[in-house]
């Protein structure tokens, strides 16, 4: 690229060598708590993604009948429909919002090399 093109404050340290090394342990920190934090996250969706597992996990949250229950008897196209889709429209938008998390990782508490 052209050196006009090029960010050159990226590649300079913020602050003292001190200061630069709480912020990369920090940038460090915050990476690992993203991979800690989706794993359980996508468990869950994986959990909620089923209708049969709505069904066993909600029961028939307080009403008279049990709504998924009806729903499965009534509508078995709209259980199709979520076990079909749900998951993988949740999954997707998660993953679209990692590299987004990761870029502001890099970019707030880290300096390129």
């Amino acid at each position: 690229p052209a050196p006009a093109d090029i960010i050159w404050e990226d590649f300079l340290p913020k602050g003292s060598a001190q200061v630069q090394h709480a912020r990369e342990s920090l940038g460090y920190f915050f990476v690992a708590l993203l991979f800690v934090l989706f794993v359980p996250i996508v468990l869950w969706i994986a959990a909620i993604a089923r209708w049969e597992s709505l069904h066993a996990t909600f029961g028939n949250l307080g009403f008279g009948q049990d709504p998924f229950a009806y729903s499965q008897e009534h509508y078995p196209e709209q259980v199709a429909l979520w076990n079909g889709l749900v998951g993988t429209v949740v999954l997707t938008a998660l993953m679209t919002t990692v590299p987004s998390f990761l870029m502001w990782i890099f970019s707030v508490f880290l300096v390129l090399k």
